[in-house]
């Protein structure tokens, strides 16, 4: 869901390529929502490297708005992935984009963190949330796309929460990951045999894009 996306949109609506786009929920929230302001504390205690048990996760979900953007500003941002400072798409574009039947909007998880390193309350937290935050916008209630895809980025623990909460099809960004129930699909996005393309994609799809989009908008000056 991030802002470049808009770029490329009115010619995938034009064109009706399926396209699925990847939500982290928490993110696409109005900036003084509670959602938002928690999400951005979480993601930013995660990648700062602070463990979070079940009991101090609980604390966090009692802290007051107000005290989250007092919060918010402590945090050495140096420390944070990129994911929480790029643009987002807003809820109200998501919602118009949610009607067009070649556009799918999927669950990303709410605080877009590495879900197999998260404890047990915050893990069912986030899917619950994920779920609910999804359907509000018109989006996909059965798909969700792993945040980073990685291998190390989820475990049995984290697919079995999954199917609790009723996500029945989950994409992963490793190639030809598959499994004997058929809960895993492969990404399409690793479907390619361009190495450029792999390589954007594992070590920073994001920036990738960009360049991508940067590129385009020399040659069209031209």
């Amino acid at each position: 869901a991030d802002l470049t996306v808009k770029k490329v949109i009115k010619f995938l609506i034009h064109h009706k390529i399926e396209t699925y786009i990847s939500i982290p929920l928490g993110f696409v929230e109005d900036k003084n929502s509670y959602e938002y302001l928690l999400s951005k504390y979480l993601h930013s205690k995660f990648f700062n490297c602070e463990k979070l048990n079940d009991e101090k996760f609980r604390n966090i979900l009692k802290i007051t708005s107000r005290e989250l953007k007092k919060k918010l500003l402590k945090i050495d941002k140096k420390k944070n992935d990129n994911v929480s400072f790029r643009e987002k798409i807003s809820k109200k574009d998501l919602i118009n984009l949610s009607k067009f039947k070649n556009i799918k909007l999927v669950a990303h998880g709410t605080t877009h963190v590495y879900l197999s390193q998260i404890n047990k309350v915050w893990l069912k937290w986030e899917l619950k949330k994920s779920r609910q935050l999804i359907k509000k916008i018109g989006g996909e209630e059965k798909k969700f796309v792993l945040p980073y895809g990685k291998k190390n980025s989820f475990n049995n623990n984290v697919i079995m929460q999954l199917k609790k909460n009723k996500f029945t099809k989950i994409l992963t960004n490793i190639n030809g990951h598959g499994s004997k129930n058929n809960l895993f699909y492969r990404n399409l996005i690793l479907n390619s045999s361009n190495h450029f393309y792999l390589r954007g994609v594992n070590s920073g799809g994001n920036e990738f894009f960009d360049d991508i989009m940067l590129s385009n908008k020399k040659i069209n000056k031209k």
